[in-house]
Formats: structure tokens, C-alpha cells, sequence
């Protein structure tokens, strides 16, 4: 049993394909898993992990800053937010399709530049390559949950026309669309290879293959939590936490790190649990429109970092 424990300690994300198998045996067993325990699941990878990884950008922030030796300005921090929120939530509201456009197109990329961190930044194919891939990932999650997706989208754009007559037939193609892209992928990873090799993890690529795996039988909601808690937000705390390493000698465990950035996250929690109560009794608008809209204009400025963050590591 140590040992079981040593090796999930090792390999966070093997917590998440037994959790989601967990969640996949009770759906074989007693049929359809309701939707409060599919909020249940989301959240908790949300909880625990989601929010926790994006409260560490302050930090980095700061660590970037005296790497390059430059000052770091607090107020110019979280007025990259606020100019975030102020832009993005423009364009949502006039402009739904265009927000959801770039929000696909933004979340891809990130994904892509998470995933395969180890490839050369300024590599233009490995780029294109980046991109590919979490359009796959993006396309899989979304497109082979057509139906619950749908829902997740009329309240999104607020029922915009044009916005639900593109989904719609992208959903009519979904299978077409997931295989192309899959192949597009394949193609372009062995052409890349022959021009820029780098070496792939084997129980990565297990772990992740298992939970799009899981994602696959599970509800749109539990497999979002799989994969952005579960996945994306696990590997992207495990990367900060060796960005922070002197010498690799680290100041905190993961653990300690986890621990550090709490208080932020209950912060966020309670404002947004506090936002979505108000607007439930001021507004006729849907709590998840905002929820989408955080989290895009969470993304813009962490995505932004990020990028920062691999262009100095590679120079």
C-alpha cells in the first residue's frame, strides 16, 4: 500500500484515472450518474487543483521578474486582469461567437504549449504542431459530448443564433472533425520528429490516453474536470513547481506549494460562490455565462505568463 501511494505521489495524474474510473464503475453499476454528483466531481478538480494552479501566477510572476532581473509592479499585475475582463467581457457580450471563437482558439493553444512544453519554442512547426493538438484535445472533449455541449453553449452566447447554427453543424461532423484532426496530428508529430526530435514520457502518454479514455464514457462535466483539473492544471502545477526549484534544491515540497496558495483559492471561491448568488437574485442570466466568462479572462494573462515564462527558459 506504501508503495501505491509513493507512486501516485510521483504520478498525480494516476490519481486521476482511478478517480475517474471510480466514477465510471459507479455509471456501469447504477446507471446514469446525476447531475449533482457530476458537479460534485467538476468542482472538486476545480477546487483543489484548478484554482490553486492559475493563484500561483503571482509567484511566477514575481520569480520571472527577478530572473530577469527586472522589478516586479504588483498594480501592473492585476491591472493585466482587470484590462482582460474589461476587453473579453466586451467582446461576450456583443459579440458572443467572436468570444467563444478566440476562447477555443486561445484554450488550444495553451493546452498545446502545456502538453509539449519540451519542444522548441521558436520552432514554427512545432508551433503549428502545438496548435493541432489541443484542437484535438478541445475538439474531443466538446465534439464527442455534442449534446450536453449544445446546452453548455446556448448559454454561453445567450442563445445567439449565429453562434448555435455553427455548433450545430460542427456537431452534425463531430466523428469527421475529431478523426481529421487526430490524423493531422499523427502527421504532423512524424514530420516534426525527423526535423526536431524530442523524447516523450511513456507514462505520460499512458496517463493521458486513459483519461480521454474515461472522458470518452463519462459526462461532459466529470471529463472537463478530468482533463483541466485532473490533467492540464496537475502537470502545470508539477511545471511551476520546477520552475521554482534553486539549483534544483526546492524551497517548498509540491505539497507545501499546494498549501501556500490556498487562501487565494478560498478567496476566489467564496467571491465567485458570492457573484453567482447575486446574480441569481438580481439577473434572469445563467450563473455559467459568467463562470465561462472568468475563466477566459483568467486565461488571456496566464496564458500571456506562460509563454514569458518558456521563451526565457529556451534563451
Amino acid at each position: 500500500m506504501i508503495k501505491v501511494f509513493k507512486f501516485i505521489a510521483a504520478n498525480p495524474t494516476a490519481l486521476t484515472v482511478i478517480l475517474g474510473s471510480l466514477l465510471l464503475i459507479w455509471q456501469e453499476a447504477f446507471g446514469a450518474v446525476n447531475f449533482a454528483v457530476q458537479i460534485f466531481f467538476a468542482f472538486g478538480f476545480f477546487f483543489f487543483i484548478g484554482i490553486p494552479h492559475r493563484a500561483l501566477d503571482i509567484w511566477l510572476d514575481q520569480e520571472w521578474h527577478k530572473r530577469s532581473n527586472q522589478p516586479f509592479k504588483k498594480p501592473f499585475f492585476y491591472l493585466k486582469y482587470i484590462l482582460s475582463f474589461l476587453f473579453l467581457g466586451t467582446v461576450w457580450y456583443y459579440l458572443p461567437s467572436a468570444s467563444i471563437f478566440l476562447f477555443l482558439c486561445l484554450s488550444a493553444w495553451h493546452i498545446g504549449e502545456t502538453d509539449l512544453k519540451q519542444a522548441p519554442y521558436k520552432h514554427i512547426l512545432w508551433a503549428w504542431t502545438r496548435f493541432i493538438y489541443g484542437l484535438f484535445i478541445m475538439a474531443w472533449l466538446f465534439l464527442m459530448h455534442a449534446s450536453e455541449a449544445n446546452i453548455l453553449w446556448a448559454y454561453i452566447s445567450r442563445q445567439d443564433f449565429f453562434t448555435m447554427q455553427i455548433w450545430l453543424y460542427l456537431s452534425s461532423i463531430n466523428t469527421f472533425i475529431v478523426t481529421g484532426l487526430g490524423i493531422w496530428l499523427v502527421l504532423l508529430l512524424l514530420l516534426v520528429q525527423t526535423q526536431q526530435a524530442i523524447v516523450f514520457e511513456g507514462k505520460k502518454l499512458i496517463f493521458l490516453t486513459a483519461i480521454l479514455l474515461l472522458t470518452l464514457w463519462l459526462p461532459l462535466l466529470p471529463s472537463l474536470g478530468l482533463f483541466f483539473g485532473g490533467w492540464h492544471a496537475v502537470n502545470a502545477f508539477s511545471a511551476a513547481h520546477r520552475y521554482f526549484l534553486p539549483k534544483e534544491r526546492s524551497t517548498y515540497t509540491a505539497f507545501q506549494l499546494w498549501l501556500h496558495v490556498m487562501p487565494l483559492t478560498l478567496i476566489a471561491v467564496a467571491m465567485l460562490l458570492g457573484y453567482a448568488l447575486l446574480r441569481s437574485h438580481f439577473s434572469n442570466t445563467q450563473a455559467i455565462s459568467y463562470l465561462y466568462l472568468l475563466v477566459h479572462c483568467t486565461l488571456l494573462p496566464h496564458q500571456l505568463l506562460v509563454s514569458q515564462i518558456q521563451k526565457g527558459e529556451e534563451s
